[in-house]
């Protein structure tokens, strides 16, 4: 009579990979011809065996998503602000036409030094941020501020600073004012006293400019040059004193 012998084996290994005791009973299904002890072909494996397969593999994906949950929590502080670019140009004065009075013409053969640099916000106003410029000329360390309100979420967001062709004619002791008396330019922006990021015109060390003999009074904002009435819609809007 051929039938189905079944039986229960205490501590017989079963072919798996996992971490699980290799001496829990397990449930062979010998095959009709296996009347012999250890005949047979094993077909199925108890169900506390897959049960421990699968444990590993849960707690991992609940350790994963504790993981993923805490980056996801972690806060956007750094990221909030960034300096993305910054330009420098020498520029000539604006030309104005006025019916009011005798007109002087701008000597268009002077330069001004303009520093442009572009910025990212992510909130989506920001009540004050202050940029600090550091800008290197033929050996001079001139530094200068501004005070930025109001600023919305954009990844257009400008500020500018100048100086003046005077200042440009006495740094260069008499000498033509030329591209390289430019060596470098820095920006950094700050938020009520805590620097969120800085960038250089030339690859440099962060902070190159730290050790620097600085001069200060000499870098100008918009407001504070003939500029002033120009590109409104362009720059951030400049916080002025009360």
């Amino acid at each position: 009579m051929n039938r189905t012998i079944l039986k229960t084996i205490s501590q017989t290994p079963c072919s798996y990979r996992g971490n699980l005791d290799a001496h829990v009973p397990l449930t062979l299904i010998l095959s009709p011809e296996g009347r012999r002890e250890g005949e047979g072909r094993v077909t199925h494996c108890a169900q506390t065996h897959r049960a421990g397969v699968l444990r590993p593999l849960l707690m991992s994906a609940i350790i994963l998503s504790a993981i993923v949950a805490t980056a996801m929590a972690q806060p956007r502080g750094a990221v909030d602000f960034q300096l993305l670019k910054i330009n420098t140009n020498f520029i000539s004065s604006p030309q104005f036409t006025y019916t009011g009075a005798e007109q002087f013409q701008a000597d268009q053969r002077e330069r001004w030094l303009e520093v442009e640099v572009t910025f990212a916000c992510a909130p989506e106003f920001t009540d004050e941020l202050t940029l600090k410029y550091f800008i290197l000329f033929n050996g001079k360390l001139l530094t200068g501020e501004v005070t930025h309100v109001n600023i919305p979420a954009s990844r257009e967001n400008r500020s500018v600073m100048y100086i003046t062709p005077k200042t440009l004619q006495r740094l260069m002791l008499g000498r033509t004012v030329t591209n390289n008396a430019l060596q470098n330019a820095a920006v950094q922006l700050v938020q009520q006293g805590a620097l969120k990021d800085e960038i250089s015109a030339q690859r440099a060390a962060p902070q190159w400019h730290a050790t620097l003999p600085q001069v200060a009074g000499l870098v100008l904002n918009k407001n504070e040059t003939p500029f002033i009435s120009l590109y409104w819609d362009r720059y951030c809007q400049i916080k002025t004193p009360r």
